[in-house]
């Protein structure tokens, strides 16, 4: 009778749970170390029925000395077993001074994706295992944050165009080890993670052992907390996008709404709303909160960065794209000239006409001048005001009385006289000085077209 591998056998068990269908190709990040050689050897080693064509990734960071000779062994080692080898080589000089962790991170996941993009693989597999799932968390906890990253590490999630699989996620560092000691897996230790320099490091040699010490199951409670949070986690998602669907008006979410919600859902609603823009903080969510309960200040913005702004206008609040260099300059001034119309955006247009030589439409909105000459369109500037028969009226005033957005005002259009005298607001309110005498022979109109 042949006795099985117990460490094979679960991981048969953890493959099939995944759903890779047989004979799928699947890309494998290999960095020569003892977790990503023993998942490579594990994954050859599974049942025909259920092994996939394995293609194997590697970059070669040249952050140490032995790296040459990491890169010679996966080549020879690829030839060896007939497979194909994808290698890239992250160059000293792009080496940043700080965060060097953190960049080769990133340079190997922009080489994965590049890989999958020419290859069309759509499984990237990666050795995390449960030991590096309870230094994530511990990392996160230590640093604070949102409590999504609590949660820890996925056993399979979306990447790129495909999915990224940790199938040795169950699996302790001391079994996988103990695995390639028993079958002669040859690999490379890593010298960089015996240094105490990043807090990873710090957390795998002195904290881990002791809390291993203290229980010796607790990889397996974290694994369990996670798996129980991700569950949590996915179920009220569901449900704080349907209550952020109630909250949804023409323009933005409903302030109203929000604010009958109780404590949890306005926290959660908030949240899930702040995120769509990927910057995320409880400092900024206290905020914006702040920003939504002030009665004196009816509209109110806070910058969330890359290009997002949050926003509340009166009784409408939400997250907008910011434009970086804005065109809308106040000091832009074009003279209106008689016959011709000029564009104010997509939609919108304005032009001075002969009433006898223009055809009006339903929806214009028509100003009456007595006389054309003089007359430019500019922006609205401090200090403006409009000239009625009731006198001077501020258009700052006229536009928090009609309740118009700040981010609104700043497109607003004004026609002038050629006195800098404001006589149109265009499409808010005009002057009733303007209109031209009703016996006059020729009579010119302003028109607001849409």
């Amino acid at each position: 009778m042949i006795v099985k591998d117990k460490t094979e056998v679960e991981f048969q068990a953890e493959w099939k749970k995944l759903g890779v269908p047989a004979n799928e190709t699947v890309l494998v990040a290999v960095s020569t170390g003892c977790d990503s050689m023993t998942l490579l050897s594990l994954l050859q080693g599974l049942p025909e029925r259920m092994r996939p064509a394995v293609q194997v990734a590697y970059v070669d960071h040249q952050l140490r000395e032995q790296s040459k000779e990491e890169t010679d062994f996966i080549t020879k080692y690829c030839q060896e077993k007939g497979l194909v080898l994808f290698k890239s080589v992250w160059e000293k000089e792009l080496h940043p001074e700080k965060g060097v962790e953190e960049s080769a991170r990133k340079f190997r996941y922009r080489f994965f994706e590049k890989v999958m993009e020419e290859t069309g693989i759509k499984y990237l597999l990666t050795a995390h295992h449960s030991n590096d799932q309870a230094e994530t968390i511990l990392m996160k906890a230590v640093r604070g944050g949102d409590l999504e990253q609590l949660a820890g590490i996925r056993a399979s999630r979306t990447f790129f165009n495909g999915r990224l699989l940790r199938p040795l996620l169950h699996f302790s560092k001391e079994t996988l080890r103990e695995y390639a000691v028993r079958n002669q897996i040859m690999y490379f230790e890593d010298e960089t993670n015996a240094l105490d320099d990043v807090l990873r490091n710090r957390l795998r040699h002195h904290v881990m052992p002791l809390l291993e010490r203290e229980n010796r199951r607790f990889l397996t409670h974290v694994e369990e907390l996670s798996l129980q949070l991700n569950d949590l986690l996915e179920y009220s998602g569901k449900r704080i996008d349907d209550d952020c669907l109630r909250l949804k008006v023409e323009g933005g979410y409903s302030l109203e709404k929000w604010r009958r919600q109780d404590e949890s859902q306005k926290r959660l609603t908030l949240k899930r709303i702040l995120k769509q823009t990927g910057d995320f903080s409880l400092k900024k969510q206290e905020q914006c909160v702040k920003i939504l309960e002030n009665d004196s200040k009816p509209q109110g913005s806070l910058a969330l960065g890359d290009s997002h702004a949050f926003f509340r206008t009166y009784g409408i609040f939400g997250v907008r794209k910011t434009g970086r260099n804005r065109q809308d300059s106040e000091d832009k001034v074009l003279k209106l000239e008689p016959g011709k119309w000029y564009s104010l955006s997509e939609r919108e247009k304005i032009g001075i006409f002969r009433r006898d030589k223009i055809n009006l439409l339903p929806e214009d909105d028509v100003l009456e001048i007595s006389s054309p000459k003089g007359l430019l369109l500019r922006h609205r500037r401090c200090g403006d005001v409009l000239k009625t028969r009731g006198g001077m009226q501020k258009i700052k005033k006229i536009l928090i009385d009609k309740k118009i957005a700040l981010d609104e005002r700043k497109k607003l259009w004004l026609v002038v006289n050629d006195e800098n005298q404001a006589i149109w607001i265009v499409g808010v309110k005009k002057s009733d000085l303007s209109r031209g005498c009703v016996n006059a022979k020729i009579q010119y109109i302003a028109v607001f077209r849409k």
